[in-house]
């Protein structure tokens, strides 16, 4: 279901960032990829600083964004 809500939401806003940002398959593609890796790497930065602090709800458990933050990130 997840995979899903993400490959729908890509489908409805990628067309629409493509066409009025990049408007070039391989830029779209650096960005999609760069908005993953930024996402993840944050999400990293910022499960660190909560560990290190002592703050460690369940939320910090779990794997870091992947493609779900990539698709935050273009929206």
């Amino acid at each position: 279901m997840h995979l899903m809500m993400n490959m729908l939401v890509l489908q409805s806003f990628g067309p629409l960032i493509f066409e009025t940002l990049l408007n070039s398959k391989e830029l779209f593609l650096a960005f999609y990829l760069s908005a993953g890796i930024t996402s993840s790497t944050l999400y990293q930065l910022v499960s660190t600083i909560f560990y290190k602090t002592g703050f460690r709800p369940s939320l910090l458990m779990c794997p870091s964004l992947g493609a779900s933050g990539a698709i935050y990130g273009l929206v």
